[in-house]
């Protein structure tokens, strides 16, 4: 993903203290509701999101432009969050999806919470999205995501055009994984401080 005359507006589709697309519907019974439908392939993590989120996403159904999903999760597993990022990408790829970004999250970025990695992948639209997670390919993989992890925010975003030109990125591709010695060395080099 690149930064010049347009960026990826982000916006969450959930509250900020909740997490994702979803607050789980709290009884055992079969989906009566496309939100329910989509909210129970995420199976044993489904706790982590809300059906109001689920009917945000599929409110964007028809949004025909490029979207991306921005992960944030709190890997407690690093081997099994491995094996998972494995086992999903040929998932997001079946949907025409490509992994934009990849790398550990600097610090504690949403309130209290230790969100320790983030994944940025982009969809050529939301129906291309809504597909993959209604797959049975990611409602199998997903669980070895909750497997690994302990808290999750994610955020969807679009592209919009802008008034003015960005400068710099969070996507630039010479951000990812920067240890601090690293960020402080690069910010030295583009800084009069």
């Amino acid at each position: 993903m690149h930064l010049n005359k347009r960026t990826a507006h982000l916006f969450a589709i959930a509250a900020i203290a909740g997490c994702f697309l979803f607050a789980a519907c709290g009884d055992d019974d079969a989906p009566t509701t496309p939100e329910q439908a989509l909210l129970a392939q995420f199976g044993s993590g489904s706790s982590h999101f809300s059906e109001s989120g689920m009917r945000a996403l599929l409110d964007f159904e028809d949004v025909p432009s490029t979207v991306t999903l921005v992960q944030l999760t709190a890997v407690e597993d690093a081997e099994a969050f491995a094996a998972y990022e494995e086992a999903i990408a040929p998932v997001w790829a079946n949907y025409g999806a490509t992994e934009v970004f990849a790398s550990r999250a600097i610090g504690e970025i949403v309130g209290e919470r230790g969100l320790n990695e983030m994944r940025a992948v982009e969809f050529p639209n939301t129906r291309q999205l809504i597909d993959a997670l209604r797959s049975d390919q990611f409602a199998a993989t997903v669980e070895s995501l909750f497997a690994a992890t302990s808290d999750h925010a994610w955020v969807l975003g679009v592209e919009e055009d802008l008034p003015f030109e960005p400068s710099g990125g969070f996507f630039d591709p010479r951000l990812l994984m920067l240890d601090e010695e690293e960020a402080l060395t690069l910010l030295a080099a583009n800084s009069s401080e």
